[in-house]
């Protein structure tokens, strides 16, 4: 049962090391997927949408399950893609009603290596399996982009703000 003066994520991280696994590994699990979703603009990670993985015969914790359900991504079912200066006020389903808001839990934006990034290409090629509009190709390619120096921004210590939201 969570106290009504702690968040949503930190109950979840208090659960995990209750049951075993180590604070510090899910804190750094759940940086880690907060900065992906960023980057793919996941809309759609509410509690039902991360998790542990447990041993089948103890039930004991054993991990954290690695990302899953990011189908909601890169705006697939949005007509239009966000300009530039919109997507830093983009709405989510998850602890929090707005993307820029969950990167206040984010202490070590360095979780992420950007040099490990699919490259432009790689997305190209992917999106064109299932996308035909070559323009609305190339805005999400664009939008890709301006979260990738968004992020890098973050990494750099530079302070994001829009709307009043400050990280």
């Amino acid at each position: 049962k969570k106290n009504n003066d702690m968040s949503v994520y930190e109950h979840f991280i208090k659960v995990c090391a209750e049951h075993g696994l180590k604070e510090k590994d899910v804190r750094t699990f759940m940086e880690y997927q907060i900065l992906t979703d960023f980057l793919i603009s996941n809309m759609d990670r509410h509690l039902y949408n991360f998790g542990v993985l447990r041993d089948s015969r103890t039930l004991q914790f054993v991990g954290i399950a690695p990302v899953f359900d990011s189908g909601n991504s890169m705006f697939w079912n949005q007509k239009k893609i966000p300009e530039k200066q919109e997507l830093l006020d983009l709405k989510v389903n998850s602890f929090l009603s707005r993307e820029i808001e969950l990167l206040k839990y984010v202490k070590n934006p360095e979780v992420i290596d950007v040099e490990k990034l699919p490259a432009l290409e790689e997305i190209r090629k992917l999106l064109e399996l299932g996308e035909e509009n070559c323009e609305r190709i190339e805005q999400i390619l664009e939008a890709y982009k301006v979260k990738i120096d968004l992020l890098e921004q973050f990494q750099h210590g530079t302070m994001i703000y829009k709307y009043g939201y400050k990280i």
